[in-house]
C-alpha cells in the first residue's frame, strides 16, 4: 500500500511539472507558431528550408514581425482567400499587440500564390504591393521552376520593406 501511495505521488508531481513547464503564459509579444515553412509538398528541400528559416527569424529577431510560408498541393474547391485567412489566423503569426504577421501562401497544383498580411503590416506591405511582388519575384521564378529562388526573393523583399518601415508596424 505505501509502494502504491508513493508510486501515485510520484507520478502526480511528475505530470505536474510536466503540464506546468508546457503551459508557459504567452507574452503578448511573443508569437505562437512553431514552424514557420509547412511545405506538404515537398517542394522544397530541407537545405532551402533551413534558409529560408533563417531569413525569417533574422527579420523576427531584429524587428519582432514574422513571415510564415505554407506551401499546399492544392486548393480543394475552396478559394484562394478563403484557405490563406484561415491558414493565417491558425497559425495566429505576429506579435498579439502588434498584429505583424505575413503569411505566404502557395497553392501548388493550383498555380497561386497569395501574401496574406498581418493588420500591423498593412500600410508597409499594401494589397498593390504584395501583387507587385508575386507578379515580379515570385510568379517568374516559379514559371521556371525556381520555388526556393522565388519565394526567398519575396521574403528578402518584405522583410526589407518591414526594416525601413518598422516604424509604421502596427499603425493603422
Amino acid at each position: 500500500m505505501k509502494r502504491l501511495a508513493l508510486f501515485a505521488l510520484i507520478f502526480f508531481f511528475s505530470i505536474s511539472i510536466i503540464v506546468s513547464c508546457n503551459e508557459k503564459k504567452r507574452n503578448p509579444d511573443e508569437t505562437s507558431i512553431r514552424n514557420i515553412i509547412i511545405d506538404s509538398t515537398s517542394l522544397l528541400t530541407n537545405n532551402q528550408k533551413s534558409d529560408l528559416t533563417v531569413s525569417i527569424q533574422k527579420l523576427e529577431k531584429e524587428v519582432g514581425s514574422q513571415i510564415a510560408i505554407v506551401i499546399v498541393d492544392t486548393l480543394r474547391g475552396q478559394s484562394l482567400n478563403e484557405a490563406s485567412l484561415a491558414i493565417g489566423e491558425k497559425l495566429n503569426l505576429g506579435r498579439q499587440k502588434y498584429r505583424d504577421g505575413l503569411l505566404i501562401f502557395v497553392a501548388y497544383k493550383d498555380r497561386k500564390v497569395r501574401i496574406e498580411v498581418g493588420y500591423g503590416l498593412e500600410r508597409i506591405v499594401r494589397d498593390e504591393i504584395a501583387r507587385r511582388i508575386i507578379g515580379e519575384k515570385v510568379t517568374p521564378r516559379f514559371k521556371k521552376e525556381e520555388y526556393y529562388e522565388g519565394l526567398s526573393d519575396a521574403v528578402d523583399e518584405i522583410s526589407e520593406l518591414i526594416k525601413k518601415n518598422k516604424q509604421l508596424i502596427g499603425k493603422p
